[in-house]
């Protein structure tokens, strides 16, 4: 099991952990599709490419990863798995729209905020409101 002892403090306090999920939850600059990013050796890169690097190693050329979690803002390399970007694409176009839809309805049950909702699915506001055909 990974720790985040091994992350610098810059980057380990913009992180939150999930007890419900696992996801080491990016609580940092998020960009409009859900991933988040951290100014890291003077660019800005996607954060859970850097949690991984640092704690895993790196990223051998021609893969990517793959967020197994389904959150794109979890940085937990333990969520995520290494794939093509092909595989990377027909394994997001899998995941069903009920799924996201009953995830997104039983967070809100539990008391969730839409702004919580959107970080733990990894999804936007806008889409949000989409699934759920009301607004939350």
């Amino acid at each position: 099991m990974l720790s985040l002892d091994g992350l610098p403090y810059r980057i380990r306090s913009k992180i939150v952990v999930s007890q419900e999920t696992g996801c080491w939850l990016w609580q940092a600059w998020v960009s409009e599709k859900g991933y988040g990013y951290v100014y890291f050796c003077g660019r800005n890169l996607p954060a859970h490419r850097v949690v991984y690097e640092l704690l895993i190693g790196t990223i051998p050329p021609g893969l990517t990863i793959d967020h197994q979690c389904d959150s794109k803002h979890c940085v937990n390399p333990e969520n995520v798995q290494l794939c093509t970007a092909s595989q990377n694409r027909k394994r997001a176009a899998s995941v069903p729209f009920v799924e996201k839809l009953v995830a997104a309805q039983h967070l809100y049950d539990m008391g969730h905020t839409k702004t919580d909702i959107t970080y733990e699915l990894g999804i936007s506001g806008r889409f949000l409101k989409s699934l759920t055909k009301k607004e939350i």
